[in-house]
């Protein structure tokens, strides 16, 4: 979640038992859900992020809480690289020899992670970049 600092107000997008009636919708600049991987997939109900880095080549790193996956977007959240850390790659090998996953790390496998990404558009999650509300480009 992205929040403009100057009118922070109203509830998360939710949907049906979990839509807070006291809130009016909420004010964020831009809201991204990011997809699970099958070696965190019974960990959480869902993944954060744990860290954001601004980088020096006018990027934002941000570090996935469960998997440590690394996500890069420019400064208009629009996503720019997918990569794996370390520990991922130990946790993906370790799930493999112990047979609970069959997948392999690949370019194919990052690509469905960038394909994951969902942005909340106002009213739905879409799988193309959008900001949210008033913030809409």
């Amino acid at each position: 979640v992205v929040l403009e600092p100057t009118e922070i107000k109203g509830a998360s997008p939710q949907s049906g038992y979990y839509k807070c009636k006291e809130l009016e919708p909420g004010s964020e600049k831009c809201y991204i859900l990011f997809p699970r991987t099958d070696v965190d997939i019974d960990k959480r109900l869902v993944e954060s992020i744990m860290k954001i880095d601004v980088l020096k080549n006018h990027r934002l790193s941000n570090i996935t809480q469960l998997s440590r996956i690394i996500y890069e977007f420019n400064y208009k959240l629009e996503l720019q690289d997918v990569r794996f850390s370390h520990a991922f790659e130990q946790m993906h090998k370790e799930a493999r020899l112990e047979g609970k996953i069959k997948s392999e790390l690949n370019e194919e496998y990052r690509s469905n992670l960038a394909k994951g990404l969902l942005y909340y558009d106002g009213e739905n999650w879409v799988s193309k970049h959008t900001m949210s509300n008033s913030w809409k480009e």
